[in-house]
């Protein structure tokens, strides 16, 4: 079984066996440090039905929110989660050691970006930001995000301190969970599984569950650079 099929038949058996990691809940036992709240908008499903994924009413505002970015630079720089004018940021949470929920993301936001009309596909940057910044340095990162995006531009995001992380998740609406663990000694991080669209207004215009489709990955993104355009006019 090739890599690929390996893991869409642990999506099907994670779906399947009722495992979702879209938002992790709200209890934590005392050994587990849960953050991410963000409860003062609601997310529901696309009024109109026509359009994949769940908005905020008012969107979220993480123009103001920087972490270090480091595929610009192995040293690592400041930068926003605001992409330029007339684009979209796709950005997600998650960790490198992930077996399973964050490598799927990732390879069906390749899939979408891959459906799009070359021009379209070139308005969009794929953005990863580490939970578990611990483990997951800048090379590392790096490395992660070329493999499923070698030949496209992307972000590969680390927290400059915990304090700033936890005010991304608040922002974002993100929730995580890293239980305590020994120095050395392996751990999972139990975290949200949106992949949140940001505009070039940083407005968090659409979240994308885990396990949405890469076609209906591709109609959510379309929709959103159609309506930035009409906006911007």
């Amino acid at each position: 079984m090739t890599g690929t099929a390996f893991l869409r038949a642990r999506r099907g058996a994670l779906l399947a066996g009722g495992l979702t990691l879209a938002l992790i809940g709200a209890a934590c036992s005392p050994a587990t440090r849960e953050v991410g709240s963000g409860a003062s908008t609601a997310a529901s499903d696309d009024a109109g039905g026509t359009v994949p994924g769940t908005v905020r009413d008012p969107f979220p505002d993480v123009s103001a929110m920087e972490a270090i970015e480091f595929s610009q630079d192995p040293a690592g720089v400041p930068m926003s989660f605001t992409p330029p004018e007339g684009e979209l940021a796709a950005v997600y949470f998650g960790y490198l050691s992930c077996p399973d929920i964050c490598p799927l993301t990732m390879a069906d936001l390749a899939a979408a970006l891959n459906k799009l009309p070359p021009e379209d596909a070139a308005r969009v940057t794929p953005a990863f930001v580490t939970v578990d910044p611990e483990r997951d340095d800048g090379a590392r990162l790096v490395s992660y995000m070329t493999h499923f995006f070698p030949e496209h531009p992307f972000r590969a995001y680390q927290a400059i301190d915990t304090g700033t992380l936890n005010r991304l998740a608040y922002e974002f609406h993100v929730q995580y969970s890293i239980p305590q663990h020994e120095d050395g000694e392996f751990y999972a991080v139990a975290h949200s599984g949106f992949v949140y669209l940001v505009d070039d207004r940083g407005l968090v215009v659409r979240e994308l569950p885990f396990g949405t489709p890469s076609a209906d990955t591709a109609t959510a993104i379309a929709a959103e650079l159609d309506a930035q355009d009409q906006r911007e006019g």
